[in-house]
């Protein structure tokens, strides 16, 4: 949790990497670290560590949804981060049809197929985010947490492929 927290909430990717590994070695035989875990490699641009923590945690709960959705969003993460575009969408639809809030899997996937060139399938996505989100831009998308502006360039013009909006204008149908 506190390497989730470091990472994620408070932009110290070196002591989230580091507390991360360590929670690995005292606890390898859970889900919940190993999610943790992998959402902090992901963010952190460490997309092949995060897919072995999904790789982990989905052989040890396969059938757990609540704990699926989070492994199968560290799995579209990474895999964005990865340019693996068609896997990160087939995992994010993968955690939508868990959970159809599935937000952060949702904003990635859309990003993931603005790249693909599938933008009448990114605009579906972008209109599901407004209808949940009617203020969201890509100013707002830039609120994401990643260790590297590279990681952030490529979301953000994922998205603008997508079809997302600068503040105060409209996603095109």
């Amino acid at each position: 949790s506190a390497a989730f927290a470091y990472g994620i909430l408070g932009h110290r990717f070196d002591e989230a990497l580091e507390l991360a590994e360590r929670a690995i070695q005292v606890h390898p035989n859970s889900t919940f670290v190993r999610n943790r875990a992998g959402a902090v490699f992901s963010v952190s641009g460490e997309s092949d560590k995060a897919i072995a923590q999904f790789e982990a945690a989905q052989r040890m709960n396969p059938l757990d949804n609540k704990t699926a959705t989070v492994t199968f969003t560290v799995a579209t993460t990474a895999h964005f981060f990865a340019r693996r575009f068609e896997e990160s969408v087939r995992r994010g639809r993968r955690t939508m049809a868990i959970t159809a809030d599935a937000n952060i899997a949702r904003w990635i996937a859309a990003a993931a197929l603005g790249h693909l060139g599938r933008l009448d399938e990114a605009r579906v996505e972008i209109d599901k985010i407004l209808a949940l989100h009617p203020i969201a831009t890509l100013a707002r998308a830039r609120r994401a947490s990643f260790r590297y502006d590279w990681m952030y360039d490529l979301y953000l013009d994922g998205l603008r492929k997508a079809g997302l909006s600068i503040p105060g204008a409209q996603a095109s149908a």
